[in-house]
């Protein structure tokens, strides 16, 4: 601290002096990127996720019935993460795990970091409908640490033609 520093008092500090100061990590994080997506069947497009101090993540892909699908349209859950129960009823009652493995997370301590989950390595299990991704922290003391992103795959595609009356 310089010397003549002003203190709240008035007072102004008569001889410069160190201080050590610890600043703690940030608390981890884990959250995709975005609000779900659409996926086109020949997509190469990924899903990111944005972490804080995580160094590996487990992922799971469920494929979700049509039945629990409409069910999660109409009530508004489409679109926002869901807890573990949700997550858990969901893949024991109206889902089918159709991939799950390991992510490794690569960046530097204390700063938020985008880390593509590549759907490439799952396209072959998917085909056209609706699925949860479930990402969670793999050390056990951030076992809390959830998140989850809808992603619908279609095979549809939409065409438009340019004539002389317009599109």
């Amino acid at each position: 601290l310089a010397a003549g520093l002003p203190g709240a008092d008035g007072a102004s500090l008569a001889q410069a002096q160190r201080a050590e100061v610890t600043i703690p990590d940030r608390t981890p994080s884990l959250a995709f990127r975005g609000g779900g997506g659409i996926l086109p069947r020949v997509s190469q497009d990924d899903l990111a996720l944005r972490t804080i101090n995580l160094e590996r993540l487990r992922l799971q892909v469920t494929g979700v019935t049509d039945r629990a699908a409409i069910e999660k349209l109409v009530v508004g859950r489409v679109g926002q993460s869901l807890s573990e129960r949700d997550a858990l009823d969901l893949v024991e009652h109206n889902g089918k795990v159709v991939w799950s493995g390991a992510l490794d997370v690569t960046g530097a301590r204390n700063t938020l970091v985008a880390t593509p989950f590549p759907l490439d390595q799952v396209r072959p299990a998917l085909v056209p409908g609706f699925y949860l991704v479930t990402a969670g922290a793999e050390a056990p003391a951030e076992a809390r640490l959830r998140a989850t992103q809808w992603v619908v795959v279609t095979d549809l595609g939409i065409s438009t033609y340019s004539g002389e009356g317009g599109l």
